[in-house]
């Protein structure tokens, strides 16, 4: 929690997002490095790459949903509080 806050309010610019980078190609980004090898990335941990890479939005799961035609997403609705987790949709 402490080195979130020291890159919140420190470190701005260090993972601030290229002029070119789409916020498609953030978040394709940021779900290939939060993912486990079942493929899973737990959303929370994705919005903050998302957020330290400057990407703007209101509420991440509204966010998410624009990129349903790249992104699915599943809650466990088993852990308290439940968590949402997202991945790239798998072309079969």
């Amino acid at each position: 929690m402490i080195l979130y806050l020291y890159l919140l309010t420190v470190l701005p610019n260090l993972f601030s997002k290229n002029m070119e980078t789409t916020d498609r190609e953030v978040l394709i980004e940021a779900l290939a490095d939060c993912a486990k090898t079942n493929g899973w990335a737990n959303l929370a941990e994705v919005g903050v790459i998302l957020r330290f890479k400057g990407v703007k939005y209101g509420k991440l799961s509204k966010f998410i949903q624009n990129f349903s035609d790249i992104v699915e997403t599943k809650v466990d609705e088993l852990r308290q509080p439940p968590v949402v987790y997202a991945r790239l949709i798998q072309d079969n």
